[in-house]
């Protein structure tokens, strides 16, 4: 299990850590116009980009790793695109919990650590490689932020 700690009150830069504490990347959202971002781990770093309304690209080195997609406007659901693999994130209702799923079985969540809480716990199996939890982290950071502008903006 990981957690994802931020580093500041205001901002969306979160430090990903393991159970010990023990840190082992950043997980950050840009501000500014477009939503992007870039995951670090290790001496790896990840850049996430949207190009206009279509999926985002998850990339290192100019190489594809992921493909974020967002099927429909209406819904606080993503697909990820991984290793060969299609991922699922979908939030609750009422919740800023998301749950992960793969070819229709539930394998995780996502979770606030409590209500007003800055700390993520991300209950996926340790068998998922870490960039995956790292994507997925980011996902719901994202997420996250979009409800957070809402509401200051209600």
């Amino acid at each position: 299990m990981l957690t994802a700690v931020s580093d500041s009150f205001f901002g969306y830069d979160y430090i990903l850590c393991n159970e010990a504490g023990a840190a082992l990347g950043r997980v950050k959202i840009n501000w500014g116009w477009g939503e992007s971002g870039t995951i670090t781990l290790g001496g790896d770093t990840l850049e996430i980009k949207r190009d206009g309304l279509g999926p985002w690209q998850v990339r290192t080195g100019g190489k594809a790793v992921a493909t974020i997609i967002k099927p429909s406007a209406f819904s606080r659901s993503f697909k990820i695109i991984f290793g060969g693999a299609q991922y699922g994130l979908e939030g609750r209702f009422w919740s800023s919990t998301f749950d992960c799923h793969v070819n229709s079985r539930h394998i995780g969540s996502l979770e606030r650590y409590g209500l007003f809480s800055r700390k993520m716990i991300v209950n996926l199996p340790d068998e998922l490689p870490l960039t995956f939890q790292a994507i997925a982290v980011w996902v719901v950071l994202l997420m996250w932020r979009r409800a957070a502008a809402a509401a200051a903006a209600s």
